[in-house]
């Protein structure tokens, strides 16, 4: 099945010469995403069993509320930069492509740190009286986490962008280890769920870091005599705040409105069933990387025969798969994670299995409208 979906794509999808690259840099993405999804479930299941159910939920609380933030925070760049920068390098217009590189990562700079800030001040209020908790540090720390995951969100698409997704490889990688190690090592010397918090950040921080350096390597930060006016960025990116926002609405809206109305806790049980349908997710990536070869379409017919061949598998293989998880999901939570998990976690899977399909689907169909 997968080996005539490969075969399939590759007829229609590419040209020679653009199918070796394209092989290559899904392979790499595919790994790449692959092991960050096997090291948030290894951590998942480390800390759910060392930390108390509140703890869990409340480091669930951190990583979802910044990853919520993410979404204001980025004005859309992230996308923009992603979609843009192949039109550009297609027409050869290279210098325009890292302008807008450049021009995108100095307001993201300013907007990323703002945002943090009237977080970090408003962090007493939002605890007080949006969600009636005592956890105006989390929210500090979810400012600060924001900010380190949109920087490197940002440089990873990038690469994306560049279709030179091999060369992030080991600094991914090294990025991914210190996460495991820093996490863990600060739960077992006692800090709890904001020392799994302390470690998230440092091992993001250091990624980020290790992206700069290699983009600046490449010359994808080279020095331009002028900058996209704002105006003409925001105009374009504008769309992608809407559209970031309908993909991201259930993943984290729903968080929100949990922590607000239920037990911390509640946010952790939610988040382990969203967390194996964001795995499921992940067994096909075509999405992740396809944007940067669909904007090399030098028609509509070619770039609709495209997307229906990657529409039509994608379907058939995540609707199969989210029936397994939905009928599976109360033996594969229950053998996995500590009891009370089963509990509360299981029903909230087997439901959300259900939005795979739709939510994939709705991805791709995202490509053609920006491409």
């Amino acid at each position: 099945m997968l080996k005539l979906l490969k075969e399939k794509i590759y007829k229609i999808f590419f040209s020679t010469q653009t199918r070796k690259k394209f092989s290559l840099n899904l392979s790499f993405k595919s790994a790449l995403i692959w092991l960050f999804k096997l090291n948030s479930f290894i951590l998942t299941i480390f800390l759910t069993r060392m930390l108390t159910s509140e703890e869990f939920g409340l480091y669930s609380f951190i990583i979802s509320f910044a990853s919520f933030l993410v979404i204001f925070a980025d004005l859309g760049l992230c996308g923009a930069v992603y979609f843009k920068v192949p039109k550009l390098i297609g027409a050869n217009k290279e210098l325009e492509a890292k302008k807008w590189i450049v021009s995108a990562l100095s307001i993201l700079k300013i907007s990323s740190i703002v945002i943090a800030c009237i977080l970090c001040l408003c962090s007493g209020f939002l605890a007080s009286f949006v969600f009636r908790k005592p956890i105006q540090n989390a929210i500090i720390f979810s400012a600060i986490l924001m900010i380190v995951l949109l920087l490197n969100a940002f440089l990873e698409n990038i690469f994306v962008a560049f279709k030179d997704v091999p060369s992030i490889s080991k600094r991914y990688t090294a990025r991914e280890c210190i996460r495991f190690f820093a996490i863990i090592a600060f739960v077992l010397l006692g800090f709890g769920a904001f020392g799994a918090v302390v470690g998230y950040i440092l091992a993001f921080a250091a990624g980020t870091i290790l992206l700069y350096q290699l983009a600046k390597t490449k010359g994808y930060f080279a020095e331009v005599k002028s900058k996209i006016p704002i105006k003409k960025m925001l105009s374009y990116s504008i769309w992608f705040i809407f559209f970031n926002f309908m993909v991201s609405i259930l993943s984290y809206t729903d968080i929100l409105m949990i922590s607000a109305l239920l037990p911390i806790r509640f946010v952790g049980y939610y988040r382990i069933a969203l967390s194996l349908v964001a795995a499921v997710m992940a067994v096909f990536p075509i999405a992740a990387i396809s944007a940067p070869f669909l904007a090399s379409s030098k028609s509509e017919e070619v770039l609709g025969k495209r997307l229906k061949t990657i529409i039509g598998y994608s379907a058939l293989l995540t609707a199969s798969i989210s029936i397994i998880l939905a009928i599976l999901s109360p033996l594969i939570i229950g053998l996995i994670f500590p009891k009370e998990y089963q509990t509360y976690a299981a029903p909230v899977l087997s439901v959300l299995a259900f939005i795979i399909p739709g939510k994939y689907i709705f991805t791709l169909l995202s490509q053609k409208a920006y491409t």
